[in-house]
């Protein structure tokens, strides 16, 4: 934990934040500047992640043993209120072309969805949002943020995805570090 921008870490932060969890219609949260410093990301992704049109590379999560640790899921299960069981992690990159599809998710059940952004400086333009859509409710649409964790409640039938990264963005990429844990 000593990687984590301790001003997350204190009990009155950790207080404040998990009142803005809940007091949220839809259960997410963007914490900037979450590290103390930023890691390299890959370099080469080892998968080509395909199906039908969607695409995407993917690597080993490059925090997977901040994503695993013991500390974090407490500390998770503090602000979310929920009790949670880790359950993998994955590097992901987008490149112009690549993007993932809601409908995937549409049996999984509930879960918490954390995603750290590594992503170089961004421009609205080129797609690449984060897009989370509850069935009752309008999508919400996450930027990009280097440094920043995107934390997302994901009850039954909840849905997330990538947004299509269109050619504007020339050789930028979306790198991500994705998490999923169990509610248990």
């Amino acid at each position: 934990m000593d990687k984590i921008n301790h001003l997350y870490l204190d009990d009155d932060s950790i207080i404040q934040i998990k009142s803005q969890f809940e007091q949220s219609e839809i259960k997410n949260l963007e914490l900037k500047d979450f590290l103390v410093s930023i890691p390299d990301r890959p370099s080469k992704t080892s998968e080509d992640v395909r199906h039908g049109y969607h695409s995407y590379h993917s690597a080993p999560a490059v925090l997977e043993n901040i994503w695993s640790d013991k500390r974090l899921i407490s500390w998770l299960e503090k602000i979310t209120s929920q009790s949670l069981k880790y359950s993998k992690s994955l590097h992901q990159s987008y490149t112009p072309g690549s993007y993932t599809l809601l409908h995937e998710e549409e049996e999984s059940p509930a879960r918490l969805l954390i995603k750290y952004d590594f992503t170089d400086s961004w421009n609205i333009e080129w797609g690449g949002f984060d897009i989370v859509k509850l069935p009752d409710s309008e999508p919400i649409i996450g930027p990009r943020e280097k440094n920043s964790l995107f934390i997302y409640y994901l009850a039954k039938g909840d849905l997330s995805c990538v947004r299509y990264l269109n050619h504007l963005a020339g050789d930028n990429r979306v790198n991500l570090d994705v998490a999923y844990y169990d509610i248990i």
